[in-house]
């Protein structure tokens, strides 16, 4: 809350609150409980606005009990599909489910299938819509591996209380060009709660983007050799962190070093970022749904892909430094969890001279 994580004691306290229900329910799972757990502080707390982001689709999600002021639907892709269905449209029938009667849903763009059914649900439920490319214009200023600047300007179709209207100017710490659509959808979230009586300022919005942090997306761990995590985990995504690896190193060789859950669709991921990297080290997180590397391994040959297996994480570390050397890059992805390990491995260790 404001920026501090909740603290050891009220974890365990609240932790020890819940424990005696999971003896009645027996079939709530850790993602439930966190989410009960989240909600009870964010009560103690008092707080104003709470972010709430679903698990898995929205539909049947535990987080889709609230009754939310705005809800936002950025851009849907094939993910997660054993569960939320094998078509966009499954995909955005379980997404959409977070659409509430009445509640103003901000949209993303979207491909036309996933748009559809959106647009279907929330007409059925009488929810006014904001399409994020028809009410507002936007187009990047400047970028480096530090920031990015872009302006945003809201057209007829924004709320009437647009924060960017006139066009304002704002610096995000985030890369990657699709980040800048991110940080308009998220604007139009913005809009419709100062429509709703908050008091947001043009400040507070420069303010808030230029302090904006999202660990493992396109995150520079070091910049020699380059070391990139990201939480890329489906094709869509891979596609985007191709780009921006394009966008932020022209011509640079990467070495990958890839871990995904076993449950995602790695040709899809493999097929979009392939392209992009000289080899490939597979290896896997001490997280339970991590697919074991040499299968990883397996997989990716049949790309006719150069690839190795190495575990434990620490030797793909060191194996991946060294094949880099002081003229490519490191890339890590494929989940969070594997960028996650590289960066608790890394953080305590000085950066090269």
């Amino acid at each position: 809350m404001d920026f501090v994580p909740i603290d050891q004691n009220s974890l365990i306290a609240l932790t020890d609150r819940l424990r005696p229900l999971t003896k009645v329910e027996t079939d709530v799972s850790s993602f439930d409980l966190f989410t009960v757990l989240a909600f009870l502080y964010f009560q103690q707390q008092k707080v104003d606005i709470a972010v709430v982001e679903v698990g898995m689709g929205g539909r049947v999600d535990s987080t889709n009990i609230v009754h939310p002021l705005v809800s936002v639907i950025t851009s849907i892709s094939y993910d997660h599909m054993s569960v939320l269905g094998d078509t966009l449209t499954e995909i955005a029938h379980e997404k959409g489910g977070i659409i509430k009667p009445g509640v103003p849903v901000v949209l993303a763009l979207q491909v036309p299938e996933a748009r559809k059914e959106l647009l279907r649900l929330a007409s059925e439920r009488q929810s006014p819509v904001i399409k994020v490319e028809e009410a507002y214009s936007w187009q990047e200023l400047h970028h480096s591996l530090d920031r990015q600047r872009l302006s945003i300007e809201a057209l007829p179709q924004a709320p009437a209380k647009s924060l960017a209207r006139p066009a304002v100017k704002l610096t995000l710490p985030l890369l990657g060009a699709h980040q800048l659509s991110n940080a308009v959808t998220a604007l139009a979230a913005l809009d419709v709660l100062r429509d709703s009586g908050f008091n947001l300022s043009r400040r507070d919005l420069q303010s808030g983007y230029r302090q904006t942090q999202w660990p493992l997306r396109f995150e520079l761990l070091r910049k020699r050799p380059p070391i990139v995590l990201d939480s890329a985990h489906n094709g869509d995504s891979m596609l985007k962190l191709r780009e921006a690896l394009d966008e932020y190193f022209p011509g640079m060789p990467f070495i990958f070093l890839f871990g995904s859950s076993a449950d995602k669709e790695m040709d899809a991921m493999l097929d979009a970022i392939l392209p992009r990297v000289e080899h490939v080290i597979a290896t896997q997180s001490l997280h339970p749904r991590a697919k074991e590397a040499h299968e990883l391994a397996e997989i990716v040959g049949r790309h006719h892909a150069s690839v190795e297996a190495i575990l434990p994480a620490e030797a793909a570390i060191a194996r991946a430094l060294e094949l880099a050397g002081n003229k490519k890059g490191i890339l890590v992805s494929g989940s969070m969890f594997i960028a996650s390990a590289v960066k608790e491995i890394l953080r305590g260790e000085p950066p090269p001279k």
